[in-house]
């Protein structure tokens, strides 16, 4: 859409996160401020779990666990729709972008 200045505006209709945007969720808490439209937001732990791996137990590395853990706290505190470990629809988050996308064609 553009505005009467000229300035186009977009809409953002879906945001996936994954399990790297810690540090995001915890400048938002210090900020005091929440994520706008959860209902909106996708998660998934990609980068550091293999695709094949089902429960947190399976990641090895105890910082990348904690990395996912912090994943699962923030997408629970802020009613964000998560793919857990257990979840059929987690996968490579880039991926997952596509699929919704065609998804809806």
């Amino acid at each position: 859409m553009t505005r009467d200045d000229g300035q186009d505006l977009l809409f953002i209709d879906r945001h996936f996160i994954h399990d790297v945007t810690t540090q995001s969720f915890d400048m938002l808490r210090e900020r005091g401020l929440k994520p706008r439209s959860p209902e909106r937001i996708f998660g998934t732990a990609d980068h550091y779990v293999s695709s094949t791996a089902n429960d947190l137990a399976s990641v090895a590395d105890p910082e990348r666990r904690g990395m996912i853990t912090a994943l699962q706290r923030d997408a629970a505190q802020s009613r964000i729709t998560l793919f857990d470990m257990d979840d059929s629809r987690r996968g490579i988050v880039h991926v997952l972008k596509m699929r919704y996308a065609l998804a809806e064609r």
